[in-house]
């Protein structure tokens, strides 16, 4: 109850419902393999941060920017590409995610229950991946496979020519061979002894 000059009023807090407040939530920190990183200009600019492959250990700290008891307001996060649903926060307010692969991620987190897009902080990320998953390393591969095999089979079918050459120089030099162990002496001599035995 107040009084003033002229009334007086009656103030009943039971009467009134409490309300709600929903505070915002700020990431305060990102930590890789443990060790933090400057993320201040990513969020003023709503640039997209890009990490190497190797930087795949990634942590995530959040607060919420309000003067609530802790325990009086929930919050749930999400990684998407990882998490489809939203899952709940415990009370440490730090998020760690392990051995992400490459790919295009953005990582959110909320007041429970709230759709709204201002009351959700984000940062997205990029893990690129290591240059022998990358397309142009696969096509260069790729090519130097096939050229390769072109190649391979290329000389194969040459050594085969020239063997299958070689044995037939062989063979014709064996049979000229032949014929000129049949000398002309050889076959007068036979003819000789024939006529002898038909006369």
């Amino acid at each position: 109850m107040f009084y003033t000059n002229s009334d007086i009023l009656i103030f009943d807090p039971l009467a009134f419902d409490t309300i709600k407040a929903q505070p915002n939530i700020r990431i305060t920190n990102l930590r890789i393999f443990e060790k933090e990183l400057a993320i201040d200009s990513f969020f003023e600019n709503k640039h997209t941060l890009n990490l190497n492959y190797r930087q795949n250990y990634i942590s995530f700290d959040f607060t919420p920017m309000a003067y609530l008891p802790l325990f009086a307001q929930r919050y749930e996060y999400k990684l998407t590409g990882i998490n489809q649903d939203w899952r709940q926060v415990d009370n440490n307010f730090s998020i760690t995610y392990t051995k992400l692969e490459p790919g295009n991620y953005t990582f959110m987190v909320r007041p429970e229950g709230v759709d709204d897009e201002v009351k959700i902080a984000e940062l997205s990320f990029v893990i690129t991946p290591p240059f022998w998953r990358s397309w142009w390393f696969i096509t260069i591969l790729s090519i130097l496979a096939a050229t390769s095999a072109t190649i391979i089979t290329r000389n194969r079918l040459n050594t085969i020519r020239r063997q299958s050459d070689m044995k037939r120089k062989i063979l014709e030099t064996e049979m000229a061979a032949l014929r000129a162990q049949m000398n002309p002496h050889f076959i007068f001599n036979c003819l000789t002894a024939i006529d002898h035995l038909i006369q």
